[in-house]
């Protein structure tokens, strides 16, 4: 993601923002082809509620992207929600019979539950 830096970021300063984001995009030929397609950058009043599950260990994805991609719905008016995986990797659900990832389902399930309409 790194194309969120807390607040809206024009894009004539964008390369000035990311600098610090470990994500080098800026002077890359397909930098505007990637740029069209940051999910921050696609964020409206109209966008679904969003809940992000991330593990706090991830090496592979920052945690921190997880709290990017909750406060651009947000500032939106749009509800966005974190639920962090205490010590949780990438995959944090391959153990089905762990109490953390258990957790996280039954917050996905209730989650959709207040969200999605039942089938007429």
């Amino acid at each position: 993601m790194g194309c969120y830096t807390g607040r809206r970021v024009p894009p004539e300063e964008e390369a000035q923002a990311l600098a610090g984001s470990g994500l080098v995009l800026e002077g890359a030929p397909e930098a505007d082809f990637l740029r069209r397609y940051c999910p921050l950058r696609r964020v409206s009043p109209q966008s679904a509620p969003t809940l992000l599950l991330h593990g706090n260990a991830d090496t592979d994805v920052p945690y921190e992207q997880s709290a990017l991609m909750q406060a651009a719905p947000a500032e939106e008016g749009v509800e966005a929600r974190v639920h962090t995986v205490a010590g949780g990797a990438h995959a944090f659900d391959k153990d089905g019979d762990d109490p953390s990832t258990a957790a996280a389902f039954d917050e996905t399930v209730e989650f959709l539950g207040r969200h999605l309409r039942p089938a007429r």
